[in-house]
């Protein structure tokens, strides 16, 4: 599937969001974050990632997508009236998967809609000035990305969590992220372990960059300097 046409998927869906009230209930994170609030920046995005301001219905929610999804717009884009959906169960969490046919002439285009609720988002932001569709705070975003980084370690870790991380801080650092890095991992050391990746971190970044970064990164150890700097202020003297 080429990406652009997925994008362009993910763009009608967040565009009709937007306009429609459903959109009040929930706040975009993830990749169409970036895409949105760091245009050119963004890297390839698979799917919506969108957090609940409350608890939502599951029985009902596919029901629900699918009406947000016949606003018409005179966009290209057009979806299926059928909404897959999958329940998914986490520890203190709520979340729920959809998944969408959207076409573009003659092209069929099948995205995903990550829906959770019980995901810390910060201090919301509105999409633009007319939309009733918020995204999540962009120190909320940087500081679980850390955090996801730390909890995956050296062996799991994610290079689009590094990506985003270090894109935020280099093009837009966010306000207030001293505060969100407290309430998300708390000491000064384990924002620092966080960013202890070893050695063979080179391969799987170079990997992610080739297929999904826009911007050409020259390699981990670079990026984490940069971060490292970035973050100096929060770190400490041995930073």
């Amino acid at each position: 599937m080429d990406h652009l046409d997925r994008h362009r998927v993910l763009d009608a869906i967040v565009r009709r969001l937007s306009r429609h009230v459903e959109g009040e209930r929930w706040l975009v994170r993830g990749g169409m974050h970036m895409r949105g609030a760091l245009p050119g920046l963004g890297r390839v995005v698979r799917d919506l990632d969108l957090v609940a301001r409350e608890p939502f219905d599951q029985a009902a929610v596919r029901e629900t997508f699918a009406e947000v999804l016949a606003w018409p717009m005179d966009d290209g884009v057009a979806f299926d009236a059928r909404v897959a959906s999958e329940p998914r169960f986490r520890v203190g969490r709520q979340d729920h998967w959809l998944a969408v046919r959207g076409f573009i002439e003659d092209r069929s285009v099948i995205v995903g809609i990550d829906l959770a609720y019980g995901v810390p988002f910060g201090r919301p932001q509105p999409m633009g000035p007319t939309s009733r569709l918020h995204r999540a705070d962009p120190a909320s975003v940087v500081a679980r990305k850390i955090e996801l980084l730390r909890a995956f370690g050296p062996a799991w870790w994610r290079p689009k969590d590094l990506y985003d991380v270090h894109r935020w801080l280099t093009v837009a650092p966010p306000q207030c992220l001293g505060e969100a890095l407290e309430a998300r991992l708390g000491t000064v050391t384990r924002v620092r372990g966080a960013l202890a990746l070893g050695p063979h971190a080179n391969r799987p970044w170079r990997r992610f960059v080739e297929a999904s970064a826009p911007s050409a990164l020259p390699d981990v150890t670079w990026v984490l300097e940069e971060v490292r700097h970035e973050l100096a202020p929060f770190l400490g003297s041995a930073s």
